[in-house]
């Protein structure tokens, strides 16, 4: 026996909906002997209302318990709520909704089930009835939304419509109704209360065609290989609309409307319509976004892209990384991609330039390298943006620091210190970097100055700066120092540098020195120590012979905390360290730890606890 799963839609509200699925099911119970499930998932009490005292309904949240816990004996059982033997689940006030998964568990138990679902098909459906009645208003709805049941390519000979309170004298001729409606199954009701009969004669004949009708076992995509097919129909798209004649914010329809014809004319009849809405979201994917990568930039779980090859793309969940069974076409599908990445921002990638650093239009961050560089093909690692900005309550409750920390380095930020955050890669450090950021003052000029832009900070009172690359002849390249320079000619109360790896530093720590303080920056080490090594050797890269007491100097009147970030196995993220630069003893900068290890406090009282306390702060 053919599984059904029956949607019945109303093209408006009070068409008779409910009161048609309640007596469908029951005809087809009677006709079949089959069990029948009957789900109200339109409004709740709707179906309580029409069965009045003939059963009782399970409410959804009470089935949904059961789906979870129940065997199938017990689970009918809890279902036959209606004395013909018809299962009965109600739509409850509590939002609880069944799922795919739960209907797929009924239909083991059930052979039909028909889902009175309001306004849109609320599951896969084998069938879908459109319940109307003949009012021009409601036909032009019905209309409409056939039109949308089209577009999901569902096909026309499982949509059937029921016409509702049908009778010769009605206000809309059954011609105009024929016209307006070109669906193949159309059935005609009479009003129930005045002529029951008729009604209860048409609902079985409906019944007796449903059960009767066979379905064939249609193809999906995944059944064949369509990659010629995609190819052929991206083809045809890109000749039918012309991106360069439609501004950005039409394309996407333009395309879709285009796409969609394309579908629909290409005798991809062996599809089911699951199987062409996807195909036509790879094709538009492909055309105009990401490709296969789309579907991972919409995924909040995943925080890094990591494309390693055409057929080999990688992706990080809650810190672990792991292997998706998603590819490219071509190495020439992903230079496209690519090319849609780096166009919009002003950057270029080609032999001659092989390497790149770039953002998307959401701000995640994108590294992309190219042969002859990369010897497998292009190569393409993003580090998400993520949707909402996360505070310093989110990286506590992630268990990357105590509250006693956060109230400390808050302090720190309040009070106008220096802090450089040190870290490996993917440790956080930007993520800390933001967070940190936030504590600065709505009063205050901050400037910002990053090579791809991540910072996200809330105050209005901001300047971002984002570094320049060559341009095709070469020239034109306006680097991070650049910028550090340029915007002390900008009045900032706050610099932000988003990471020091270069002569930069020594400007960073100059302006530090020379009034801004309460600046901040990262730099890549992998402990407080390491990271004091690191600047001193970038500020070497400066081109300015300095001796190593005197960057040493610098770099101990600039820095007042260092905040260490690691990465664990588990792919957790922490503070390891809160460490004060205290000063120089000899030739050496001397450190102490403010906080260390399993966000234990050391008991050391930092020097600048006095400064911090002037001003109305306490952090300890």
């Amino acid at each position: 026996m053919d599984k059904r799963i029956i949607t019945i839609i109303g093209a408006k509200d009070g068409v008779g909906a409910t009161t048609l699925a309640m007596n469908l099911a029951l005809s087809m119970q009677r006709l079949s002997g089959a069990k029948v499930l009957l789900i109200n998932a339109a409004y709740p009490g709707d179906l309580a209302f029409t069965i009045g005292e003939k059963g009782n309904a399970r409410a959804s949240k009470d089935a949904i318990e059961l789906l979870n816990r129940s065997t199938p004996q017990m689970l009918e059982g809890a279902l036959r709520c209606h004395p013909s033997g018809v299962g009965l689940i109600e739509k409850d006030n509590d939002e609880a909704t069944l799922k795919d998964e739960h209907l797929r568990k009924l239909s083991e138990i059930y052979p039909y089930i028909i889902v009175d679902a309001g306004a849109v098909p609320a599951f896969p459906s084998t069938d879908i009835i459109l319940a109307v009645s003949p009012d021009p208003l409601i036909i032009n709805a019905a209309g409409k939304k056939l039109e949308d049941l089209a577009r999901t390519f569902f096909p026309k000979d499982l949509t059937w419509v029921v016409v509702n309170r049908w009778s010769e004298s009605s206000s809309i001729p059954r011609s105009c109704i024929e016209e307006k409606l070109c669906i193949a199954h159309k059935y005609w009701l009479g009003d129930l209360q005045d002529a029951r009969d008729g009604y209860l004669k048409g609902i079985e004949s409906l019944a007796a065609a449903l059960i009767a009708a066979k379905r064939a076992e249609a193809v999906t995509a995944a059944d064949i290989d369509i990659t010629k097919i995609k190819r052929e129909l991206l083809a045809k798209l890109q000749d039918a609309v012309d991106a360069k004649d439609v501004d950005k914010d039409t394309l996407y329809s333009k395309s879709e409307e285009a796409l969609y014809k394309l579908i629909s004319d290409s005798g991809l009849s062996q599809f089911t319509g699951a199987a062409k809405k996807q195909i036509m979201k790879e094709i538009l994917d492909e055309a105009l976004g990401l490709g296969p990568l789309e579907g991972l930039m919409a995924d909040i779980s995943v925080s890094e892209v990591m494309v390693n090859a055409k057929n080999e793309i990688y992706v990080e969940r809650s810190g672990k990384i792991e292997a998706t069974d998603l590819s490219f076409t071509s190495d020439s599908q992903m230079m496209r991609v690519i090319e849609r990445i780096v166009a919009p921002v002003g950057r270029r990638i080609d032999e001659s330039s092989p390497m790149v650093d770039a953002r998307l239009a959401d701000g995640s961050r994108v590294n992309i390298i190219i042969p002859p560089l990369s010897l497998k093909g292009p190569t393409i690692t993003i580090r998400k943006f993520a949707s909402k900005a996360l505070g310093i309550e989110d990286l506590i409750k992630f268990g990357a620091l105590s509250e006693p920390m956060a109230k400390f380095l808050a302090g720190c930020v309040k009070g106008r210190l220096n802090v450089l955050v040190s870290g490996g890669t993917g440790s956080g450090k930007t993520t800390l970097l933001n967070v940190l950021s936030s504590f600065i003052p709505a009063n205050e000029r901050i400037v910002t100055i990053e090579d791809a832009a991540e910072l996200r900070l809330e105050q209005e009172h901001v300047v971002r700066l984002e570094s320049r690359q060559a341009n095709i002849e070469g020239k034109g390249t306006i680097g991070i120092r650049d910028l550090v320079r340029n915007s002390l000619r900008m009045r900032p109360d706050r610099i932000v540098v988003g990471e020091c790896r270069g002569g930069e530093a020594l400007d960073m720590l100059q302006a530090m020195n020379t009034g801004h303080d309460g600046s901040l920056t990262t730099i890549h080490a992998n402990s407080p120590r390491d990271s004091l090594s690191r600047l001193e050797t970038l500020v070497m890269f400066a081109g300015i012979e300095l001796p190593s007491h005197a960057i040493r100097e610098q770099i101990a009147s600039a820095i007042n905390v260092i905040v260490q970030l690691s990465r664990f196995p588990d792919g957790s993220r922490k503070i390891t360290h809160i460490t004060e630069l205290s000063g120089m003893e000899g030739n050496v900068m001397t450190m102490q730890d403010i906080f260390a290890g399993n966000f234990m406090a050391t008991g050391f009282r930092p020097r600048f606890i006095e400064k911090l306390k002037a001003k109305g702060i306490e952090v300890l």
